[in-house]
């Protein structure tokens, strides 16, 4: 059974099982916000590596292949923005402003509040990039000495 648990394949199946039934039910809800499917399938993908006594870092390295896909598909975000190109270089100046007033606040009050309750250095690194994509904030809480896994986490909230 050991030998099972620790197969790639097994892992990365399982997560997608769970996640397209996690999706089932989002759409059944409307795709209400707290039926989010990444809320929906953590705490089974969770319960499933616990039941099985499976370290993390076995189904991390198992399913690594789905964090490297993310970073195409945030990628595939540009051709829209492409698309709108004239309207964003017609607004640019305004559009700069609020998105450096954006970001500046979303970073200062979010690390602000968790630094207000005592946080480690590590838990502010990790919720420091929360108003980005989950790739990018991932990337961004690594190199400030934050927690990946985290960061994805708080992103997707």
């Amino acid at each position: 059974m050991s030998d099972l648990i620790a197969t790639p394949l097994l892992w990365l199946a399982v997560t997608l099982v769970v996640f397209e039934a996690a999706d089932v039910l989002s759409r059944r809800s409307g795709r209400h916000p707290l039926c989010h499917p990444v809320l929906l399938a953590t705490p089974v993908l969770i319960g499933v590596l616990l039941a099985t006594k499976t370290p993390y870092a076995t189904y991390a390295e198992a399913t690594q292949v789905l964090g490297f896909l993310l970073g195409p598909a945030v990628v595939g975000l540009a051709v829209p923005i492409w698309a709108q190109r004239a309207t964003i270089r017609r607004l640019a100046k305004p559009l700069a402003c609020a998105l450096l007033a954006g970001a500046v606040t979303a970073i200062v009050s979010a690390v602000g509040i968790v630094w207000l309750f005592g946080a480690p250095v590590e838990i502010m690194a990790s919720i420091a990039p929360r108003a980005t994509t989950t790739p990018v904030g991932m990337a961004v809480a690594s190199q400030l000495g934050g927690i990946p896994a985290l960061a994805a986490v708080i992103v997707l909230m």
